[in-house]
């Protein structure tokens, strides 16, 4: 029996953008100062989003710290 080729698949070409209030803008169109500012916020609203969930799903936290260091932190927000 024979092997078959795969067929190549096509690339995925992705644009990222931000809303700026400008407008939507590409990600590469920013500026570092646009881009550092963009991040800060991003990685706070990240926070504040984990932050809510785990609270309200202690049990979730738990298994997920369970599977990175042992059960280590016993409550969201513990370090």
């Amino acid at each position: 029996m024979s092997k078959q080729k795969k067929a190549k698949r096509p690339e995925i070409t992705v644009c990222g953008f931000v809303l700026l209030e400008s407008g939507p803008t590409p990600l590469e169109a920013l500026t570092e100062e646009q881009r550092a500012s963009w991040q800060e916020r991003m990685c706070q609203r990240l926070s504040e989003g984990m932050s809510d969930y785990y609270t309200q799903h202690p049990g979730e936290y738990k298994r997920l710290c369970e599977s990175l260091d042992g059960g280590a932190h016993d409550k969201p927000g513990s370090a």
